[in-house]
């Protein structure tokens, strides 16, 4: 059985660009000869409402700039909404962030970690995302090590397991995305 998930006027507004874009075109806080331009602006969402009920596949669909990102973001607690409400399950996702994650699972297009943690340490990690206790952390990921035949490299940091990234860290959260909802940004 699936889980619903809910928005209601979902609003982002960012009011500083993103870090790399300071000082690239069309990002200068300054207007010429210094002056202070006015304040940096840029609507991502715009009361974005959706419903969708348990066991229903969707997607987002839409150019770049459209809100796909943020909105999964939100829904996966990684973003903050300036406005609205969003819900996994009952679960408000900004007030009950640990009941709502346990309900999802999370598989980025990039692998967003830095390189150089450990295949043990990123399992741990994802596990800590979840709200699994840290005893409980440290003995799924011995177990997936073990199960997945990397307990050698378990210690080794680096990008060796690309291509195996998305398995792992959403059986380790004790999420089976089989009998669940699985969100994807």
């Amino acid at each position: 059985m699936g889980v619903g998930v809910s928005t209601k006027e979902l609003r982002k507004v960012y009011t500083s660009p993103p870090p790399m874009a300071m000082g690239a075109a069309g990002f200068s806080m300054l207007g010429a000869r210094g002056s202070a331009k006015k304040a940096f602006e840029i609507v991502a969402l715009d009361r974005v409402s959706l419903d969708i009920p348990p066991g229903e596949i969707f997607g987002l669909l839409g150019p770049n700039g459209a809100g796909k990102s943020t909105t999964i973001g939100i829904l996966t607690t990684r973003v903050r909404p300036t406005g609205g409400q969003a819900w996994i399950g009952e679960y408000d996702v900004w007030r009950q962030q640990v009941e709502a994650k346990r309900l999802i699972g999370v598989v980025q297009q990039r692998p967003n970690l830095d390189f150089a943690l450990t295949a043990r340490e990123i399992l741990v990690f994802h596990g800590a995302y979840y709200g699994v206790a840290s005893a409980e952390r440290a003995r799924r990921a011995t177990e997936l090590l073990e199960r997945f035949q990397l307990t050698e490299r378990g210690q080794r940091a680096g990008a060796w397991f690309f291509g195996r990234h998305d398995a792992a860290p959403l059986d380790c959260a004790g999420h089976d995305a089989r009998s669940g909802s699985a969100v994807s940004g």
